[in-house]
């Protein structure tokens, strides 16, 4: 049950805040007072996608917040408790849009997306809006309609067949692909067989274009290389040559350790770098009479590094992504071989698929056409309680004369809604035949069906009685108040037959504050009361006679309340 709504910034509404009850709640006004404003902020407490311009001029966001009592709401605690959301008897649901793009959403105050906002909100509200009976002018809503009736199982089942539904076209997507032109095929797997034999002769190894990089640059450096050792032997070898000098060194440092023994550690030292350099000499004159200018090799060198640059160009960045795309090539080349085996192969799994698809689809007709059964029975009754005793709905299962059953994402099912508004006028398609008084009263007949097989907790009704006077209006408010001995009901109307109905009533209206106007809401009693179901009655031109029609209406409703037993 909605226990209090919180609005801030929101279209004309500046700082509302509204207490409902339990049983029939009421919401009258001009037009333009708000009353849609209304509407639209509980609609994104359930997720409707938010708009900027649903924020106050002059304000940078818009703030609605909402309790509801779910103490015997087990649903929802069951969806908060597997969110990790906390759970208790009430939930706090939030909505903030802001200008600045950053909207949110919170329940019990942790963020939550629209879609689990939408599912929460799903098990707590159910709106008929005054729009919402175009619904019924689409025949491919039906089907949704009768599922909602049919119940949760039924709705998984449809989920079921949903999700295989998709699999099966995932199947039939891939068999196509097996399935194209043979030329086409062939044209590439020749394709495939040259790229895959340029690149196989190359005999490619991953880490050689690196090393062949070093080979080439040392390669094209030999005649450098000599000329730099050369000159090193030149200045070794220079005037009277580093071997007379180290020895006449190594003389002269033996005579004075003879001298002083604290000279024969240097003594040592030299020794060792004499040694190390004449060993270093020799190496290097060694390595110096090995280089051999080879410029066959060389040409071989840049002429593999030219292949391995011409499949890059063509393949792949580097050796690695080349020898990649031969992978690659090999396993499209395999596949488009054994397509014909693999044609068939998948072509056994879909035709197995699709039957066992069909047989399911089947069984979830079976459940639809006995669950219309009891949706046809449901919503005559409700239409016999709102003052359209002879009228009759029922539903048509179109597959039933095809020859060949079509198969969709939901089934195997074409329905529509037929209806006679009349005793001895045969059934005809709804769409077709029904007036806007008569799609207003088979829409709350619909939810009212729908409301008993749903558990929800409060049903919301906006201008459900556009289109209707008289008998049928005064039917409808009766059909409402009998709602709400059961559910909370909460009703924007204009028309007095229901308005006097309520057990709680609310008022909408515009004021003027510091040269702005803004929607206001009040609850009426007493005195205020009866002057608002006076002016429903004959406008603001108020007489003695549609003052006391109102308190008439008002008494009558208290007496038609009495004993019904409210939802607490």
């Amino acid at each position: 049950m909605l226990k209090e709504i919180y609005i801030s910034d929101f279209a004309l509404m500046d700082n509302i805040h509204i207490c409902f009850y339990p049983g029939f709640n009421i919401f009258t006004g001009e037009t333009g007072a708000g009353k849609s404003n209304l509407i639209d902020a509980i609609s994104l407490i359930m997720g409707q996608r938010a708009r900027e311009d649903y924020i106050r001029t002059g304000k940078d966001e818009s703030v609605i917040e909402s309790i509801f009592d779910i103490s015997s709401n087990s649903t929802v605690k069951k969806i908060l408790s597997l969110n990790g959301i906390e759970v208790s008897d009430e939930i706090l649901i939030s909505r903030t849009i802001s200008r600045k793009g950053k909207n949110s959403s919170r329940v019990n105050g942790r963020p939550v997306t629209a879609s689990m906002l939408s599912e929460l909100a799903s098990c707590l509200i159910e709106i008929q809006g005054q729009h919402e009976n175009q619904i019924l002018f689409m025949t491919q809503k039906h089907l949704h309609i009768l599922d909602n009736f049919c119940g949760p199982s039924l709705i998984l089942l449809r989920e079921e067949v949903s999700r295989k539904y998709r699999e099966l076209k995932a199947l039939e997507q891939e068999l196509n692909l097996l399935k194209k032109d043979d030329r086409e095929k062939l044209q590439r797997m020749d394709f495939l067989r040259f790229e895959i034999q340029e690149i196989e002769e190359a005999s490619l190894v991953d880490s050689e274009e690196e090393q062949l990089l070093e080979e080439r640059l040392f390669l094209s450096n030999i005649e450098k290389m000599e000329r730099v050792l050369a000159e090193i032997f030149s200045l070794i070898d220079r005037d009277i040559g580093f071997d007379f000098l180290a020895d006449t060194i190594l003389k002269n440092l033996r005579e004075a350790v003879s001298m002083d023994k604290n000279l024969n550690s240097f003594l040592e030292r030299f020794e060792n770098i004499y040694y190390e350099f004449q060993d270093l000499n020799n190496i290097l004159h060694q390595y110096s009479d090995s280089l051999e200018f080879d410029p066959e090799r060389l040409e071989e060198v840049i002429n593999r590094l030219s292949i391995i640059n011409r499949l890059k160009r063509k393949y792949g960045n580097s050796v690695s992504e080349i020898l990649s795309y031969l992978e690659t090539a090999r396993k499209e080349l395999n596949s488009l071989s054994n397509s014909e085996r693999m044609l068939q192969d998948l072509q056994k799994k879909h035709d197995k698929f699709k039957e066992l698809l069909l047989e399911e689809m089947k069984k979830l007709s079976r459940e639809r056409k006995k669950g219309a059964q009891s949706f046809e029975g449901a919503v005559n009754n409700e239409l016999s309680q709102i003052g359209m005793d002879h009228a009759r709905l029922s539903v048509a299962f179109y597959n039933e004369e095809k020859e060949e059953l079509t198969v969709t994402e939901e089934g195997i099912d074409d329905i529509e809604f037929l209806f006679s508004a009349n005793r001895g006028e045969p059934l005809k398609p709804l769409v077709k035949i029904a007036s806007g008084g008569e799609m207003s009263r088979v829409m709350l007949a619909l939810k009212s069906a729908l409301a008993k097989v749903k558990s929800i907790d409060c049903l919301i009704f906006d201008e459900v009685d556009s289109g209707l006077g008289g008998e049928a209006a005064s039917k409808v408010g009766s059909k409402l108040l009998s709602l709400s001995s059961s559910y909370q009901v909460i009703c924007v109307t204009h028309l007095p037959q229901i308005a006097s109905l309520g057990n709680s009533h609310f008022l909408l209206y515009k004021t003027e504050v510091k040269g702005r106007v803004i929607s206001q809401v009040k609850e009426l009693e007493g005195e205020e009361r009866i002057l608002e179901i006076s002016r429903m009655l004959e406008g603001e031109d108020r007489t003695n006679a549609s003052r006391k029609l109102a308190i008439e209406m008002i008494n009558t409703s208290v007496s038609k309340r009495k004993g019904r037993r409210m939802k607490k």
